[in-house]
């Protein structure tokens, strides 16, 4: 087998017990590499809005899903950006998370 360096950990975040329920995102690379598309999919019938930041936290916006099924495409400009985020449904939130592209 040759030897490679795993690069996904980043790149994914499953958390399958957060208080809104099943959260899942994934950076999906746009196939010019010029940026890449955060995806994320919240398992709730509520409505939902996922918060989200491409400056670490600096300056955040938030969007609406007010229907099942509670998902998101956000374009990321570069593939350096990290993309944090934060899903509500209600009175419930899961905890900010980062997915990213590792450097190759």
């Amino acid at each position: 087998m040759p030897d490679a360096t795993d690069r996904s950990a980043g790149s994914f975040h499953f958390d399958d017990a957060s208080p809104v329920g099943i959260v899942r995102a994934i950076a999906l690379t746009r196939p010019d590499r010029s940026g890449f598309d955060a995806y994320v999919q919240a398992n709730t019938t509520s409505s939902a809005t996922l918060k989200y930041s491409l400056d670490s936290g600096g300056t955040w916006q938030s969007v609406s899903a007010p229907y099942y099924p509670n998902e998101w495409t956000i374009p990321v400009p570069d593939l350096q950006t990290p993309f944090s985020y934060q899903v509500s449904a209600g009175t419930k939130q899961t905890t900010v998370a980062t997915v990213q592209l590792s450097p190759a």
